[in-house]
């Protein structure tokens, strides 16, 4: 049984809160022409840590998964050859209700679609679905299939 949240507990957590907020909202200002969605995603991290503060530790994993798109989306738009593109959170998949958590899209109209995982995925997050996505049409012709592991 997890240890319950304590009055430090939620003073770190909005330590936390406010040092990543403070670092992260200036530079999603500043990306703003490229990067609109800056702000929904910084109220997206804001929430799940009030919800870690308001029902304990086993809603932190939400925070986690913020926090990760946070850093995602900071080092895609600091990389200077994406100057030129655009950076969309969480868009709809075509012939789908699904959304990817973010897609570059270039100068040429070419895209790189990009899904975040934390180190340790939900079973949802299969390979599976995405060859089911290929096989169903889920993403555009001009995406850029760029796989890591």
């Amino acid at each position: 049984m997890p240890r319950p949240i304590d009055a430090a507990d939620i003073a770190w957590l909005h330590e936390y809160q406010a040092s990543t907020l403070g670092h992260f909202r200036p530079r999603f200002e500043a990306y703003a022409p490229r990067f609109a969605h800056g702000e929904t995603l910084l109220t997206r991290y804001a929430a799940a840590i009030e919800e870690v503060i308001a029902q304990g530790r086993g809603h932190f994993r939400a925070a986690d998964e913020a926090h990760n798109e946070i850093c995602v989306a900071d080092a895609i738009l600091a990389d200077p050859s994406t100057i030129d593109a655009t950076l969309l959170y969480e868009p709809p998949l075509p012939n789908t209700d699904k959304t990817i958590d973010f897609v570059l899209r270039e100068r040429d109209g070419r895209l790189t679609l990009v899904d975040v995982k934390t180190i340790k995925p939900q079973p949802r997050d299969r390979w599976d679905q995405y060859e089911r996505a290929l096989r169903e049409g889920w993403l555009p012709k001009n995406v850029q299939f760029i796989l890591e592991q």
